[in-house]
């Protein structure tokens, strides 16, 4: 079995349980994750126009509000949102990212740098989520559907996305060298050749 080949089958065995265990984790961690996400979410959103608070219930889920005058809040979610296809991610990533057969230490250095830019993709999301469900209500630019689509299935490619960046040079490691070099090339023809007969490498084995 070839070395691409062994990693691969590494691979597989070690993600069918790393998902497991993190899809079993995930309603327990989403609704605390989600609200480190609005930290830095809704400072943003409460300076556009109109201003946006997003809050989140015990069990994950977002319901948002429009202040459009001073202590009333339009609701912008019929009934509160599940956003299980945006944060899908965090079950895939950790999991893609484990079950790579690198070393102990490049696994936990690529999942915490890995998180880190989910997280901060996640805080991208959420206000593009909310500004372009907005500029639906308003009208319908073809722009904000777009926007508000790739919002709510960023989730399902997001975490393959990073890991893939992040994991490149592991499945594909560059090459190392050029050209491979020709014994002439290395040795001079009025050298002594190597082959210790004593005469001059172009009369040897040059020929």
């Amino acid at each position: 079995m070839t070395p691409g080949r062994r990693r691969v089958l590494w691979f597989g065995l070690g993600f069918a349980p790393l998902f497991a265990f993190f899809l079993w984790l995930y309603p327990h961690v989403l609704p605390n994750y989600e609200r480190i996400v609005l930290v830095f979410a809704n400072p943003l959103l409460a300076r556009s126009s109109p201003p946006v608070r997003i809050d989140v219930d015990a069990r994950g889920s977002l319901e948002a509000f429009a202040t459009e005058s001073p202590g009333e809040g339009r609701p912008l979610f019929e009934k509160p949102y599940a956003p299980h296809t945006i944060y899908l991610s965090l079950v895939f990533l950790p999991a893609l990212i484990l079950a790579t057969p690198a070393s102990i230490k490049r696994r936990i250095r690529n999942l915490l740098l890995a998180l880190c830019v989910l997280f901060a993709l996640h805080v991208l999301t959420m206000i593009a989520l909310l500004r372009s469900l907005l500029c639906l209500q308003e009208s319908s630019d073809f722009a904000c559907f777009w926007v508000h689509g790739v919002a709510l299935t960023s989730g399902q490619v997001m975490g393959v996305a990073v890991w893939a960046l992040i994991s490149w040079t592991f499945w594909f490691p560059p090459q190392k060298g050029g050209l491979p070099i020709s014994a002439d090339a290395r040795i001079g023809r009025n050298a002594v050749c190597p082959c210790g007969s004593g005469r001059k490498y172009k009369y040897c084995c040059s020929r």
